[in-house]
């Protein structure tokens, strides 16, 4: 005779570290918690930040951001695109310090913002623990008005994980503080708060030498720009409004902006790009448009002419759709890592 002992629900479990309900259950917010523990329950199984938050009903910044708590915390490492069981948890703060110190009143009645030089992006190996940030907000009238302007920009109590990045980027990347405003002040107005994506602005800037209020105002004006020429293509191609990616907005920039394509121009790539694979993809119109301005097409009329010749001369389509030559291209090819 043969036994089985069903334990009903409790067939199925997965293991919750004790340090987590122990250190994390009052500090970790509804949305980190729910991560962590989704997380947790698909271990070995590849996801993405737009799953994750499909999954449990949260924005993609609020993904980013509870997936960056946990590995701040040392919960969860980081290898390039795979997440790893952290070695150790970083101790936690206490709850009520930190809202504690940003209560309290600025001392100075004017903060004196420093205009600071290009000094070299430092790199640190671990992010400012709990206690170095309470410090370095108890010492630093200047750091304190950044965590509460940051705060009241974004309209939400600051994250940890939020927390440790403005000090980063102040005290490693060298950016002043009116700087970092400038970038909380923009990223609130393109709707990509995340911590990730803040930290890096915050990079790119302080690689790129934008370390006063000049060269910061000329940054913002190309990044409007960069936002304008984005609308004029989702509006080309009908698409939903939403936040495009690093690569749509920098290719939407080089199409309107460099190689002047006319709104009649992008409409007809688009309708090529759906035609030959049924949805808007930047790389396969980049391919359809870098022949266009390289053929010195000004308009539709000289682009369907010379479709028109092709067809004739050779049976077929003009190659420059083509897909072959879509997928050779690397106009989008990632960096190559440092």
């Amino acid at each position: 005779m043969k036994y089985n002992f069903n334990m009903g629900i409790w067939n199925s479990v997965f293991a919750v570290p004790t340090a987590l309900t122990d250190k994390h259950i009052k500090l970790a917010s509804k949305e980190q918690l729910k991560t962590i523990l989704w997380v947790l329950r698909h271990g070995g199984e590849e996801f993405s930040v737009e799953q994750l938050g499909e999954a449990l009903n949260i924005t993609v910044e609020s993904a980013e951001d509870s997936i960056e708590y946990w590995i701040n915390n040392g919960f969860i490492s980081q290898n390039e695109s795979v997440l790893l069981p952290g070695e150790k948890a970083i101790a936690a703060p206490e709850v009520t310090t930190t809202a504690q110190i940003l209560d309290m009143p600025i001392v100075q009645a004017e903060i004196k913002l420093e205009e600071k030089k290009s000094p070299p992006v430092k790199k640190r190996m671990l992010r400012p623990d709990s206690q170095h940030i309470v410090r370095r907000m108890g010492e630093s009238d200047e750091i304190r008005y950044l965590m509460q302007e940051t705060q009241g920009i974004l309209g939400k109590t600051l994250s940890p994980a939020l927390s440790q990045t403005l000090i980063t980027i102040h005290d490693d990347y060298g950016l002043p503080v009116e700087i970092i405003m400038m970038i909380i002040h923009y990223a609130k107005s393109v709707e990509k708060t995340s911590t990730t994506y803040i930290e890096s602005v915050a990079k790119d800037w302080a690689h790129n030498d934008i370390f006063t209020i000049d060269a910061a105002d000329a940054k913002l004006k190309e990044l409007d720009e960069k936002k304008i020429c984005w609308k004029k293509v989702e509006s080309c191609a009908g698409l939903t409004h939403r936040a495009p990616t690093a690569n749509e907005e920098t290719a939407a920039y080089r199409w309107v902006s460099e190689w002047r394509m006319t709104n009649e121009m992008l409409i007809g790539a688009y309708e090529r790009c759906a035609e030959n694979i049924g949805k808007f993809n930047v790389k396969y119109i980049n391919t359809i448009l870098d022949k266009w301005h390289k053929s010195g097409f000004k308009n539709m009329n000289e682009v369907i002419a010379s479709e028109e010749f092709g067809k004739n001369a050779t049976g077929k389509k003009n190659k420059s759709y083509d897909i072959e030559e879509y997928e050779e291209q690397s106009f989008f090819a990632p960096p190559p890592e440092n």
